[in-house]
């Protein structure tokens, strides 16, 4: 069983970006769930399903869209719990968003 994943994903991104006003989720079955909001031009979209870590989509104001990926990363289970994993890869991943828009990069570059 696995805490759901805005439980663990929301106070990230809140501490991360504390300027974002809403986050929206959606349910899109087998378990997977998408918590969108948007970041200056760009609309983000972090995304988690059971089977895989979770990963972000970054809608460009022009459309463009740009999946980001973290490399795989392993974990001892004896040591960290499913949900310190969860964390630990959306923190990874908001940290990679915050420091491409904290540098000053396009997020194009992603």
């Amino acid at each position: 069983m696995h805490t759901d994943f805005q439980l663990i994903a929301e106070p990230l991104i809140r501490r991360v970006f504390p300027f974002i006003d809403r986050i929206t989720r959606s349910d899109e079955g087998r378990g997977a769930v998408h918590l969108k909001w948007l970041l200056l031009d760009t609309l983000v979209t972090l995304a988690w399903e059971p089977s895989g870590p979770p990963w972000m989509n970054l809608k460009l104001r022009d459309g463009k869209l740009h999946d980001v990926r973290l490399p795989r990363m392993e974990f001892d289970p004896i040591l960290v719990s499913q949900d310190m994993r969860t964390e630990i890869e959306v923190l990874e991943l908001l940290k990679l968003l915050e420091h491409k828009i904290g540098g000053g990069q396009s997020l194009e570059v992603i």
